[in-house]
């Protein structure tokens, strides 16, 4: 039966003057088992701690009496000593000896502590009372299950019956919905009225424009047909070359439902600087019978050459005559036009006018303007154009209103035995790379003028007979410390010849390239071989020259149009050129020419240093 016990523990210590009085109260006890005794780690430790509590309380004098002797020792628990009565002094009213912090700290709290039984346990936990044992008589047999003697619940996993239940059932669908799906009402189809005001907005147009070039963009990469070796197209090359010419796209508007460059001359076409797929075209729109002094609506297209459509299409005040990307900022676009102005279109907009158009002032050019390029660094740069007039402009692209510096050249020519100044007719314009100051000039007479701005100086060169179509500088070595041979020029004539020139070393040209039939209407330097140039001409054909195999004669040569074949120009990497020709087509070639080398340049320089020592 349980035993219930109850002590009370009360003491008094102090010294001079101090009295503090303490009292103790221990709780009861219940055992469950009289044959048991309850003695439990968690009690001694509690009874340990009181002791120590009374033991401070005391003081120094109680610290000599051993434990468990003396009238203020509290009796074991569950033991038979009688009770002692000790009056407490709570119990016997003095209440006010001790404060309630003191009292929580010695009274322990009452905790009563609930045991839960399981009602019902479960299949795979073995009774306490029916444990299942493993020893020597357990058996594996052949299908690698456990035998035991023990007889096998139903329930068990280890069960035929289990099993086979397991095996028959259907597998389970995976839920992983936690409540039940909302039900979504269905959109509400839109009016004809609202449908018409989307499909018009210039937001969904704009979206659906870029979103159609970049399928029909992946559609056109991953589809390569590979050009008809046995056609026409491909390039007669000379013995012993290795350069090829391949046509693989033609740009018109033959997949456009207008027609807007059927019948318009190609005036001028220029690559893209930084993305070498891109590039722009301009287009002459002015008919024969319309009258010179009416403005036609000029064009300018940017064509992607894995696409056979027009990128974008802008459009320009007048008939453009010059057209380039802006050096330092791709996103810029420069035109010349055939009435004097210059303008600037931002291709980060989606209208089709250009941004900027200079006025026609007295300073600024009244004709057109036939040579631009900009000079300078990524960090200080403008913008140099000269018209036919022979007027040269300098502008700054952040203010187009008005030219930072104009002046008109003159050229000295003889009449009667007397020098007189005379006009510069200039037809194209060209500056050596890192050059800002000194420039050249093509003109009407067939001169080829070296000039400079500061001071303004002009010196003619005499080698053409008729007036020169183009002129092209030679690009700088990308090797520093290599030659650098960017003072060769190359001119492009109506006599029928292109002609290369080294004007710092002679004012006579150094090489005639006469195999021409026609016109010769644009030359190129390749931008990357050193001994490479491409040029077209009044029959159609496109020529590409190597200066490193031969002097004579191209090295490959195709008919790129039916009519006259206009301009060119080649692609950053050097593996393609674009030719305009005269009926508003322009046509992609792939050359297929050996890399260079970095011994090209010493090839090249002595070659040139045989043909100086001949001439």
């Amino acid at each position: 039966m349980p035993v219930p016990q109850c002590h009370h523990l009360a003491g008094r210590a102090g010294g001079e003057g101090v009295h503090t009085t303490y009292s103790l109260t221990c709780t009861t006890t219940t055992m469950s088992d009289p044959d048991k005794k309850p003695v439990s780690s968690d009690l001694a430790e509690k009874r340990k701690r009181l002791q120590e509590m009374r033991m401070k309380r005391m003081g120094p004098s109680a610290r000599d009496t051993p434990p468990g002797t003396g009238s203020n020792a509290s009796s074991p628990i569950g033991s038979e000593t009688p009770k002692t009565e000790t009056t407490s002094p709570v119990a016997a009213g003095n209440v006010s000896s001790i404060t309630q912090r003191e009292a929580s700290r010695i009274i322990p709290k009452q905790v009563k502590l609930t045991m839960v039984t399981p009602e019902k346990l479960s299949w795979n936990v073995a009774p306490f009372e029916k444990a299942a044992t493993y020893s020597k008589d357990v058996q594996t047999n052949h299908s690698g299950s456990i035998e035991s003697s023990e007889p096998i619940r139903d329930g068990s996993p280890t069960s035929p019956l289990r099993r086979a239940t397991i095996l028959a059932a259907p597998p389970k669908k995976a839920d992983f919905t936690t409540s039940e799906p909302e039900e979504h009402e269905e959109p509400e189809e839109l009016s004809d009225a609202q449908k018409h005001n989307i499909l018009t907005s210039s937001s969904f147009q704009q979206f659906f424009k870029t979103s159609s070039f970049i399928v029909e963009r992946a559609l056109a990469e991953a589809d390569v047909i590979p050009p008809d070796m046995t056609d026409s197209t491909e390039a007669v090359f000379v013995r012993g070359a290795t350069e090829r010419l391949i046509r693989t796209q033609t740009f018109n508007d033959a997949h456009l439902p207008k027609k807007i460059t059927k019948g318009c001359p190609v005036t001028a076409v220029d690559f893209d600087p930084s993305a070498h797929e891109y590039f722009l075209a301009s287009y002459f729109k002015r008919s024969e019978g319309q009258s010179p002094l009416t403005d036609v609506e000029g064009q300018v297209i940017i064509w992607n050459m894995k696409m056979p459509r027009p990128y974008k299409i802008l459009s320009a005040p007048c008939d453009v005559a010059k057209v380039m990307y802006s050096k330092y900022h791709r996103d810029l676009i420069i035109g010349g036009l055939y009435n004097g102005q210059v303008c600037i279109w931002d291709t980060r907009t989606q209208g089709t006018d250009p941004q900027t158009v200079t006025p026609r002032t007295m300073n600024g050019h009244n004709h057109p303007v036939f040579g631009m390029a900009v000079v300078g660094n990524v960090n200080v740069h403008s913008l140099v154009s000269v018209s036919s007039d022979g007027r040269v402009c300098t502008w700054s692209l952040q203010n187009m209103n008005a030219p930072t510096d104009s002046q008109v050249l003159y050229q000295m020519s003889d009449v009667g035995g007397v020098p007189l100044p005379e006009e510069i007719q200039a037809t194209s314009l060209a500056f050596r790379d890192n050059e800002t100051s000194k420039f050249y000039l093509g003109s009407e007479t067939g001169a080829l003028l070296s000039c400079t701005k500061t001071p303004s100086a002009t010196e003619a060169l005499d080698g053409h007979a008729s007036p020169i179509t183009a002129l092209h500088c030679h690009p700088a070595n990308p090797n520093q410390a290599g030659d650098d041979y960017s003072d060769l020029v190359l001119t492009s004539s109506m006599d029928w010849t292109c002609k290369l020139w080294q004007p710092n070393k002679s004012n006579k040209p150094l090489i005639s390239f006469d195999e021409y039939t026609d016109y010769v209407y644009d030359v190129k330097w390749s931008p990357v071989h050193p001994g490479l140039f491409a040029s077209v001409d009044g029959s159609g054909s496109l020529s590409l020259w190597n200066l490193l195999e031969t002097m004579e004669m191209p090295v490959a040569n195709v008919s790129a149009s039916r009519k006259a074949a206009s301009r060119l120009a080649w692609s950053n990497d050097g593996k393609s050129i674009v030719v305009g020709d005269a009926g508003g087509d322009i046509t992609l070639w792939d050359n297929e020419v050996k890399p260079p080398q970095r011994a090209d340049w010493a090839i090249l320089g002595h070659k040139l240093s045989e043909i100086n020592a001949v001439c």
